[in-house]
């Protein structure tokens, strides 16, 4: 229990500039009604992605891709 409490709390540590990111460009912004639901998605969705292609080794990103049996199209590939 107290591992995955420090767990969690690490966690929020290492993506708080992430998390601040998007709360600025895109909860508060669509909680105003500036952004549409799908808008602010989209923005979440890129900043989070950003964050995880940063942080996650190239090689474990290509063992997910093999364990998907996924083919990437010639122009898609991996780029941090």
């Amino acid at each position: 229990m107290v591992l995955a409490g420090v767990a969690f709390f690490l966690t929020l540590y290492i993506m708080a500039p992430t998390i601040n990111k998007i709360n600025v460009e895109a909860y508060e912004p669509y909680k105003k009604g500036n952004l549409s639901q799908e808008q602010a998605l989209d923005t979440m969705g890129r900043d989070m992605k950003e964050f995880m292609l940063r942080n996650t080794e190239v090689k474990t990103l290509e063992r997910f891709v093999s364990m998907s049996k996924a083919e990437l199209k010639k122009d898609q590939r991996i780029i941090l």
